[in-house]
């Protein structure tokens, strides 16, 4: 089994544009920008990455955001441009693992992400034996501004559809999670369950923690849109696998009533949540943001994601809130700012004698209050077009499928339009990024000796 493939020579028949030096400019361009930061509001101490000086030892992040996607194959070319993507959803969405089926990936095209991609992002794939470039297989995107790569180790399960990933989390924990891309076929599906058990049943060591992936069943009947139940036998065998290893749905726990969907049948308007995230009931507690989001470019699947917290390390709280430095530009909030700051100076200046109803601590606590409010209400109207339109179709879907009996053709309708929207606003940033890459990256400045300094260990 490979583990990561060894570097090769750049060469532009190999990449095709891939491998042009402008390309390489626009992914550290984008690691750059993600650094920097842009307006969003954050809560300190909990969204920055620091870099230590100290040691030049990697250690994984005590909080990581573990993902699944089936992303249809790697798209054209050696390394494709869907690999561009993935490397940037990584880093958009912070995932430290991303659980990756339908790879179509060969030797040699894992080879070239490997080398393309190795600041930032290493790529570990079990093929499919019969046709690696045309079906099947599956693989892990891992992050590694966030998770130390050096006892990284994959384990095949049945090639090209199940393989585990072992990686050092937290001291000496080590965390493995299971990837699978079950069969379509009923009775194929089913014994596709049984075969993993009885491997991991033969097998030494401990069993995976995280169980993710594109299972092509449903649990339950209100997991498809419109409600039907799949075939009892192969429903049985996969609970049986998921009651061995004491692990339950995740989102369907923390949503026992909800209805939300991972799969799009675009031609039947047909939906289902049949990517899934399974965690043992020890990390359970520990697991929290279970989400379903559109990674940003053509796939009929969503991404599935959760994140799980260091067992070991201190409870955080969320911080303060800090509204958007985009704020700090804008004319009509500076004015609104500036006469609220004068009010609160009028105001102190009156207080005359003081009392525990009037002075000047309650006056500015009140001055904080009121530029709060003011702030999150102006930065919600600064809020880009297209997140508006998102958000209002999100609010639309749900409030459909809370019905009774929702539309599937409707539902469908306001889902595509949201991955449209998805993928506009995905492909909006990087030519952003690469608009201002063109115009300053020759240019010496500040933005290009960032872009052009070392790399420091984290």
């Amino acid at each position: 089994m490979r583990r990561v493939a060894q570097p090769i020579e750049d060469s532009p028949e190999l990449y095709g544009h891939a491998t042009d030096s402008a390309e390489r400019a626009l992914e550290r361009a984008l690691d750059d920008d993600q650094a920097i930061g842009t307006g969003n509001g954050t809560r300190n101490g909990q969204d920055g990455r620091a870099r230590g000086l100290g040691s030049k030892k990697r250690k994984t992040k005590g909080r990581i955001v573990v993902a699944s996607l089936n992303m249809r194959g790697g798209s054209s070319g050696a390394v494709g441009d869907k690999w561009m993507r993935i490397n940037q959803v990584l880093r958009d969405k912070r995932i430290a693992v991303l659980a990756l089926q339908e790879t179509h990936l060969t030797d040699g095209r894992l080879e070239g992400i490997n080398d393309l991609f190795k600041a930032s992002m290493i790529v570990l794939s079990s093929s499919d034996p019969e046709n690696p470039a045309g079906a099947r297989g599956v693989g892990f995107a891992i992050n590694t501004r966030i998770v130390a790569t050096e006892d990284i180790k994959i384990t095949e399960i049945v090639p090209g559809r199940a393989a585990i990933l072992s990686f050092r989390w937290t001291g000496d924990r080590v965390l493995r999670i299971l990837n699978v891309y079950a069969p379509n076929g009923a009775t194929e599906n089913g014994e596709f369950w049984e075969v993993i058990d009885q491997k991991l049943a033969n097998m030494r060591g401990r069993n995976p923690e995280v169980l993710l992936g594109d299972f092509n069943i449903v649990e339950d009947s209100m997991d498809r849109l419109p409600p039907h139940g799949d075939q009892e036998s192969a429903v049985e065998k996969l609970g049986r696998l998921i009651g061995r290893l004491g692990m339950s749905d995740g989102w369907r726990r923390n949503n026992p009533n909800g209805r939300a969907f991972s799969y799009l049948q675009v031609a039947s308007g047909s939906q289902s949540r049949i990517d899934r995230i399974y965690v043992s009931d020890e990390l359970m507690q520990r697991a929290e943001d279970w989400e379903m989001t559109g990674p940003g470019f053509p796939t009929d699947h969503r991404i599935v994601s959760m994140s799980l917290a260091n067992y070991k390390a201190p409870r955080t709280g969320k911080g303060r809130w800090a509204f958007p430095q985009a704020l700090l530009t804008d004319g009509d909030f500076v004015r609104t700012m500036r006469k609220m700051g004068l009010e609160l100076q009028c105001a102190m200046d009156s207080v005359g004698e003081r009392s525990n109803q009037k002075n000047p601590q309650r006056l500015y606590q009140d001055f904080k209050t009121s530029l709060t409010v003011a702030a999150r209400t102006r930065a919600k109207k600064l809020l880009p077009k297209i997140e508006r339109k998102i958000c209002a179709l999100e609010n639309d879907i749900s409030a459909l499928l809370e019905g009774n009996n929702p539309d599937k053709y409707e539902v469908a309708i306001l889902q595509e339009r949201v991955a449209k929207l998805e993928i506009k606003r995905f492909e909006r940033k990087r030519r952003a990024v690469a608009t201002k890459d063109w115009l300053k990256g020759e240019t010496v400045s500040r933005y290009w000796t960032k872009l052009n300094a070392p790399q420091l260990p984290s």
